[in-house]
């Protein structure tokens, strides 16, 4: 279970406890030719009711991996909001309640085949006197349909090292992508005497992004060489792995 406390993407200053007590089951939703149906399980685990709705709505990336909501909407070509069909849309969910989100995916014939992407936006909140929203809370989720034939080739790159958050130290990574899918995955670093250095998950480049930036802290030693490997997730429909060793000087 993924607690709402666990992510930022947040779009103002929401109360702590609301966090503390609201949780989802999913990071994001997949969808191929072999899954067409997923279920969202909403949980409240607070002593109040929480009021929520859910949308569609769509964001781009940019090569620095910020995620920035798309101002005129008629410009996406490939969106999964057309596709995408969900219930309940809105709803309360008592103290220790929990709520199911059914999502279907409905092909039209003649689809092209390629990836068709959205983001799912929950909003709500807890319920104070009178029914009136308490705290407020925000969550965004990508929504990722592959129709037909994808695929995607990645490659990386070492751009260096640089002093990141915390002053530590981190490593610059360019991931490039190739294809007519998005990539998503991990990467691990290690250094020459096989000891782990730095770790992180979740990495995207979304299509039709073609490379973005990554900064990796390091938590180990660094030597002359570090070999660094990005996997993708195979339960996403990942299937690239590449691994490479890169000269420090």
């Amino acid at each position: 279970m993924f607690r709402l406390s666990h992510f930022i993407l947040l779009f103002s200053l929401f109360s702590s406890s609301v966090f503390a007590h609201f949780s989802i089951d999913k990071t994001r939703l997949y969808f191929d030719r072999n899954i067409r149906f997923q279920t969202l399980t909403l949980r409240n685990t607070s002593s109040a009711p929480v009021a929520y709705t859910i949308k569609v709505n769509h964001v781009y990336m940019t090569e620095e991996g910020k995620v920035l909501p798309v101002k005129d909407e008629s410009t996406v070509k490939q969106s999964a909001k057309k596709l995408l069909r969900y219930s309940p849309r809105s709803g309360t969910i008592l103290p220790g309640g929990s709520q199911i989100v059914r999502f279907t995916v409905r092909k039209p014939a003649g689809l092209e085949s390629g990836e068709y992407r959205s983001q799912l936006r929950m909003e709500g909140g807890l319920l104070g006197d009178e029914n009136t929203l308490a705290a407020r809370i925000a969550y965004n989720m990508p929504v990722i349909i592959r129709h037909g034939q994808t695929e995607a080739t990645a490659d990386i790159a070492f751009l260096g090292i640089k002093e990141g958050a915390n002053s530590k130290p981190a490593m610059s990574i360019l991931v490039k992508r190739e294809g007519n899918r998005s990539l998503f995955g991990s990467f691990t670093i290690t250094n020459d005497r096989g000891e782990k250095i730095g770790l992180t998950k979740g990495i995207s480049v979304y299509e039709p992004l073609t490379q973005r930036s990554v900064d990796i802290e390091l938590t180990g030693p660094v030597t002359r060489q570090v070999t660094v490997k990005y996997e993708e997730l195979k339960e996403f429909g990942g299937t690239e792995t590449v691994i490479k060793t890169f000269d420090i000087q």
